[in-house]
């Protein structure tokens, strides 16, 4: 008989040198130091796609395997893989396969006697010595067969999954069938199981409730307890064995004749001992902490299970053999005292080929998961300890909770500024300077993307990444503007832009747009989210529901505590942060680190990747050159989604609001260039250095899958600076992460309490019914944002993804938004169709160049590529465009006047009349009786409101024209030599950076990057130093004489204000 040592080898082969013991605390477990170490490792080329692994006492392993690895992505009916016509037309079907450790020999067994035309389409498996003869085997298998009627499509009634019983003889090369097993009221979803001594019994899990449709997708979505353990007797039938339990899948009978079942959500083990009449009792469970697949029993007789980190990706790559997933192999033992001590193992890796497929002991229904895969898991984990990804969370959140506190009381006691009026909390009284304004608008914009997403295009396609997602996103601010300045002169007492298009043009098209408005809120906040807790989670090991949860709750408490001016404030400290670190990451990579330190060495190495790893579409495979293909692809697509997430998003329109009229122009121009610097020169730092330390020893492996989450970016600095770089890079995203949330908490809130509860539910409320409403709705979104950023999660939705596709959801309400500020003759008619048509549009040719490029086959990752995200994005995009421009001519809105959006909260003194709905309603004689008995006084009737809208003599139509005017002019030409004139020359002359050229666009980049870090950080101090000589004033006259430095309203007083 083989040693153990040799039994693991050959059950985990591709997998486990090194031991890395979890440590769990909880019933029946228990903590055990001691190391393992199962060096001796292979990898098995020409087994591929198994299943299942049986180990028998002597080392013999039987391993239920897929001909082909795309039959089990086509036909995989757990996973809702249910390509029954490919199926049934493959060239190689399903098989049994034995493999001798000792000699390597790989037997395929013959099946015997199996008359059944749908063959075998193997999935659990369990192989059970004769209780009578040890050489006689028992092969109990989980058959999914595809329905019996070839016109019938397995995707709307299912599998027609069995139980076949074969027999065979110990080394043998073929089994004899038996018998097979049926009952489609209990053998509903089989996937695994457990037989029997005598060839007449067995036990299974069924992995899902039901077999496919909604209760389906409920069940697994609300985590219900709708799976159970089954029993069969070929002459007394099925019955339900076990209580309900939790996404349940491998099972395995223990040494001591205990059953375990294996839960592949939430990494519980339950233990269930066997009844008199078979049926189970569940007496134990064992908490893992990691999900569960297959689980097996070794030799040594304890339990080995597979686990999956981020079951989450389990989907996508099952799905796309391209694609892999972290994994790790857990062995579970029982000690003396009863208790269960649970070890994680992993491999040395290295030493095995990439894109090798591996065998593992009731591994993978994976098809393949290569060296690093299986170590994702393992290497980030160790960067920082997962204490400090719950210190940075909460940390500095509740650390910014108190700086704000402090800021509003600060704000309240020496300024004319206090955060108790509605105007002063959702839009800062219209009074903030441009160059915190732009400080804001660069937090605002400065999302998990920003930093993930351009590091990882960059990783993909070279140099021409950073531009593309820099210069895709700059120009939607600057071009905004033009917005901001038509803003002020149309509307300058709007709370969002929502009440313009409702006053403009009523009930129908304001609930149309609210739709865009809030999943635009909806889709940037789950980016946010996902992107926060993808990195935090990877380089700490924090728990991702957790990370989901307590990023927006944390920012929630200082922005219901300080409102729309406090956030601005902590956005510019968020700022000044982020400039900073990005700095030291620049520095650090060209400057000072040995492994990198200058241009001349990054392109040492870039062309050293290229050549081993050239890139497809780019010029000579080079990661130096603008001539990228898929660059370009991803440029398109960058610049009609990010339209879509500046003019559909309020937050963008409460910094215009919150502007001084005379300067919001200057803002947005000023906030789109300081921006470009960040992820232009921040991506071309460490997504460049992702690709030029492959392959050092601090730099782990990346995936497709940790590319898709932006990963790049954090793997290259801890390789940089080690537990410092990635300590860095957490507080960076982290500070990202909480100042865009802020501003989408904030922008949420507003579109909830103006545009749904003061416009539909209390027209009439009162300031203080605003105030409190508007507090409950950031508490509301924050929830709201760590549940959408969960769903997205487990449905195996990245950041990446959702980035390319906003564009298609949210692009068709660009230019009828733009029309309703801008131009008045737009027609409401058109706008309105242009947005649902376009919409309609969008997902239309995103499914059907799906389709059309993927063998019809439509889902997460199919979906998620360059051409079918373009052509969503174009179709959206330019078939609103059209419609509501054309039909605006053809039927243009020649009765309309911007007086009436002017009317909006306007000063009782101001001249126009308001609309239905526009918030400023007159009551009726009734009403205002009602209101007088009641003493309430509506919100915009209150005395605090004049002091926050923005009065008559503050605006000159001629200086917000020429405003305009100037925006437009600057804006169309930064576009058109960020767009094209810069990136077109390079790309069709297909040059490749020499060394000067790399170090002259690094250059470049550092440059503008010292140039916006003193207009964001530096300027907003000196334009605001008289407000903060005021603050300073009181502060001295409280510490010397207290009680007098509290501010007091004077006349001009506010002029000094940040």
């Amino acid at each position: 008989m083989p040693q153990p040592t040799w039994v693991y080898a050959g059950g985990l082969l591709a997998l486990l040198a090194a031991v890395a013991q979890v440590s769990l605390r909880g019933a029946g477990i228990k903590y055990k130091p001691a190391p393992l170490n199962y060096d001796n490792c292979a990898s098995i080329p020409e087994l591929k796609a198994c299943e299942k692994i049986s180990i028998l006492p002597s080392g013999l392993m039987y391993l239920a395997c897929a001909g082909t690895i795309e039959s089990r992505i086509t036909w995989m009916p757990t996973l809702d893989a249910l390509n029954a016509t490919a199926v049934r037309s493959r060239a190689i079907g399903d098989y049994v396969a034995t493999y001798d450790i000792d000699t390597g020999k790989i037997t395929k067994l013959d099946t015997v006697g199996l008359v059944e035309p749908r063959g075998l389409n193997v999935h659990g498996m369990d192989v059970v010595p004769d209780q009578g003869d040890p050489n006689k085997l028992w092969i109990y298998i989980v058959n999914h067969r595809p329905p019996v009627d070839l016109l019938v499509d397995a995707h709307s009634g299912g599998a027609n999954s069995v139980i076949e019983i074969f027999t065979t003889t110990l080394g043998t090369g073929h089994m004899n069938w038996v018998r097979t097993v049926e009952d489609p009221k209990v053998v509903v979803t089989p996937n695994d199981v457990v037989g029997g001594t005598n060839g007449e019994e067995f036990w299974f899990t069924n992995d899902n409730g039901h077999k496919i449709g909604i209760l389906r997708a409920l069940a697994a979505k609300l985590s219900l307890k709708d799976t159970f353990v089954g029993y069969c007797h070929i002459r007394s039938g099925c019955k339900v064995a076990s209580v309900m339990l939790q996404a349940s899948n491998g099972i395995v009978r223990a040494a001591d004749g205990s059953i375990l079942v294996g839960n592949y959500r939430f990494g519980k083990l339950t233990v269930h001992k066997q009844r008199d009449d078979n049926t189970l009792q569940l007496v134990d469970e064992i908490d893992t902490g990691l999900p569960l697949d297959n689980l097996a029993l070794s030799a040594d007789r304890s339990i080995i299970a597979a686990a999956f980190p981020n079951p989450h990706l389990i989907h996508p790559v099952s799905r796309n053999a391209s694609l892999t997933a972290p994994s790790a192999v857990l062995r579970i033992s029982r000690a003396d005292d009863g208790q269960y001590a649970v070890e994680k193992m992993r491999g040395n890796l290295d030493l095995l080929p990439l894109q090798q497929l591996y065998i593992k002991t009731n591994f993978s229904f994976m098809p393949n998961l290569p060296e690093e895969s299986a170590r994702m898991s393992e290497t980030a984990s160790t960067v920082l300890p997962q204490g400090a990804g719950y210190g940075v969370v909460v940390g500095i959140g509740l650390f910014f909770s108190a700086f704000m506190l402090c800021l509003t009381w600060i704000q309240a006691r020496y300024t004319g500024f206090s955060p108790s009026n509605s105007e002063e909390f959702s839009s800062a009284s219209r009074s903030v300077k441009p160059g915190l304004i732009a400080s804001g608008i660069v937090s605002a914009w400065t999302w998990a993307a920003t930093l993930l997403q351009s590091s990882a295009v960059a990783y993909k396609y070279g140099i021409s990444g950073p531009w593309w997602y820099g210069a895709g996103a700059t120009i939607q601010v600057l071009l905004f503007a033009m917005l901001a300045a038509k803003l002020k002169l149309n509307s300058p007492n709007a709370h969002t832009f929502l009440e313009i298009i409702g006053a403009r043009w009523g009930t129908g098209a304001h609930l149309i747009f609210l739709f865009f408005g809030l999943a635009t809120n909806i889709i940037v906040s789950s980016m946010l989210i996902l992107g926060g807790s993808a990195t935090v989670t990877d380089l700490t090991g924090m728990n991702t529901i957790a990370a989901c949860f307590l990023i927006p709750i944390g920012v929630a408490i200082y922005v219901v505590a300080g409102g729309m001016r406090a956030t601005l404030l902590c956005d510019y400290t968020h700022t000044a942060v982020l400039f900073a670190i990005i700095l030291t990451f620049i520095f650090t990579a060209y400057a000072t680190s040995p492994k990198i330190g200058s241009p001349s060495r990054m392109h040492e190495l870039l062309e050293q990747a290229a050549a081993q790893r050239p890139v497809p579409g780019n010029a000579h495979g080079s990661y130096l050159t603008m001539r990228s293909k898929n660059g370009l692809i991803f440029g398109v697509i960058n610049i009609i989604g990010n339209f879509a997430t500046v003019f559909n998003d309020q937050a963008y329109w409460q910094r215009a609001i919150a502007s001084k009229p005379q300067s919001c122009v200057k803002a947005y121009l000023l906030g789109g260039l300081a921006w470009f610097s960040i992820p232009f020169t921040f991506a071309t730092t460490l997504g460049l250095a992702a690709v030029a330390l492959y392959g050092d020893p601090g730099m782990r492996s990346l995936s497709p899958a940790d590319v898709s989450a932006g990963l790049p970016a954090p793997s290259a600095a801890a390789a940089l600076l080690g537990t410092s770089g990635a300590a860095a890079m957490l507080i960076l995203l982290f500070l990202a992460v909480t100042s865009a949330t802020s501003a989408e908490l904030i922008a949420v809130s507003s579109l909830l309490t103006y545009d749904v509860y003061k416009r539909y539910i209390n027209p009439r409320a009162t300031e203080a019914q605003i105030m409190r409403v508007s507090h409950l709705m950031v508490a509301f979104f924050a929830i709201c944002m760590g549940l959408f950023g969960l769903i997205f999660y487990y449905i195996g939705v990245s950041m990446g993804w959702l980035y390319t596709f906003m564009g298609t959801l949210l692009g068709s309400a660009v230019v009828p938004i733009a029309l309703c500020i801008t131009w008045q003759k737009a027609s409401k008619i058109g706008c309105m169709v242009g947005a649902i048509s376009g919409l309609f549009a969008g997902i239309i040719a995103w499914l059907v160049t799906t389709s059309c490029l993927n063998d019809k086959e439509i889902n997460v990752v199919t979906s998620g590529g360059d051409y079918e995200m373009l052509a969503g994005n174009l179709a959206a995009i330019g078939v609103g465009g059209i419609v509501s421009t054309i039909w605006s001519y053809i039927s243009p809105d020649n009765d309309f006047s911007f007086d009436v959006t002017r009317a909006i909260n306007a000063p009782h003194h101001a001249h126009g009349a308001p609309t239905a709905g526009s918030g400023t309603q007159t009551p009726n004689e009734d009403e205002k009786k009602h209101s007088d008995s009641a003493s309430v006084v509506p919100a915009e009737d209150d005395a605090n409101h004049e002091k926050g809208v923005t009065q008559d003599e503050d605006l000159d139509p001629v200086a917000l024209n020429a405003a305009f005017r100037f925006a437009a002019w600057s804006s169309i030409g930064l576009l058109i030599v960020m767009i094209i004139l810069i990136p077109f020359p390079l790309f069709f002359s297909q040059v490749v950076f020499g060394t000067k050229g790399l170090a002259t666009w690094v250059a470049v980049g550092i440059i503008w990057t010292f140039l916006a870090a003193f207009a964001v950080v530096l300027y907003p101090l000196w334009e605001s130093r008289e407000a903060l000589l005021l603050v300073c004033k009181g502060v001295v006259k409280d510490i010397f004489h207290p009680g007098t430095g509290k501010y007091v309203e004077r006349e001009g007083a506010r002029e000094g204000a940040a």
